[in-house]
């Protein structure tokens, strides 16, 4: 019985082999093509870069307030000024793209939470609490706007990710600039 089962399992094997080997093929066959990166849904582009510019004005309201180096202050003020010309520029993006899609006016819950955890953060450990989360949101804003830039839905707001990415750059490299400096 087990010689049966033996033989069976190599002349299994051996047609296996021999039928890879013998495909008439003499190239390997090609590998596919990788997929395209799917579009990202302008209403979903437009959601989440206002609900970020949205928290980056209210968090750094706070920041501009609570912080307690110079540097993070500069930042905070810098990050208000610069989301509210953002916000802007989103509104009329999205409104010149098509007149349904509005960016958020309001914070969803979790970013509400995190607003509301930020500003009850004890003093001594605001600044740096501050410059991480700017830190991992830029991180997040600007794959965003460089994924929006190469695989967006809509020509309007793909030059709008275009545009935005370089702000979200700075941001971030000063953000990281300043977490350092803190330490």
């Amino acid at each position: 019985m087990r010689t049966a089962l033996a033989l069976s399992i190599v002349a299994i094997g051996g047609s296996i082999l021999f039928g890879a080997c013998s495909n008439g093929e003499s190239e390997p066959a090609a590998m596919p093509a990788p997929a395209a990166a799917p579009q990202i849904d302008p209403a979903d582009y437009v959601r989440s870069t206002g609900m970020s510019g949205l928290f980056e004005v209210e968090s750094s309201r706070v920041a501009a307030s609570r912080a307690r180096s110079a540097d993070v202050r500069r930042f905070a003020r810098m990050m208000v000024r610069d989301h509210i010309v953002a916000n802007a520029r989103i509104r009329r993006a999205a409104a010149a793209s098509n007149p349904a899609l509005q960016p958020p006016t309001t914070l969803d819950p979790e970013r509400r939470e995190g607003l509301a955890a930020l500003s009850s953060a004890a003093r001594p450990d605001f600044d740096r609490l501050y410059m991480h989360g700017q830190i991992d949101g830029h991180q997040k804003a600007l794959e965003l706007q460089q994924s929006y830039r190469a695989s967006g839905g809509d020509p309007e707001l793909k030059v709008l990710a275009s545009e935005l990415s370089p702000m979200v750059q700075r941001h971030l490299e000063e953000a990281l600039t300043i977490l350092v400096d803190l330490r």
